[in-house]
Parts: structure tokens; sequence; C-alpha cells
């Protein structure tokens, strides 16, 4: 079980397709609000629109630094 809060970011490992748009595999998204009845997460992805997606549609984000590289 993935654990996040408000805040974290976090990396798409399945698109997800809806009459509104694409939300693609890959695309980091921020958490707004975690905990919902039908899903499990809302989250914004870089445009700024707000997704309702299921934690298992992610993975944990970290972020590399010059000094990892």
């Amino acid at each position: 079980m993935l654990e996040c809060k408000p805040g974290d970011k976090v990396r798409m490992v399945q698109s997800i397709y809806t009459v509104d748009g694409l939300l693609e595999e890959g695309t980091i998204v921020k958490v707004d609000q975690v905990g919902f009845p039908d899903k499990d997460l809302r989250v914004t992805d870089p445009v700024g629109k707000i997704w309702y997606i299921d934690e298992i549609d992610v993975e944990p984000y970290e972020q590399k630094t010059k000094k990892d590289a």
C-alpha cells in the first residue's frame, strides 16, 4: 500500500482515459487529498487539472538531484 500525504509527488504507472481527457503513464502528479469513498487520491497534473485516481495507478516519485546523477 502506497503511503502518501498531501503535497507528495507521485508518478502514474498506467494511463487513465476519460471523456474529459487523458492522464498519461509516466506523468508526475501532485497529491491534493487522500481518502475518498470511491477513489483513493485526488491529484493535480502539471497543467492544473484535478483527477480522482486509485492508489494502484501511481508509484512514489523521487526527484534525482545533480549529486545523485
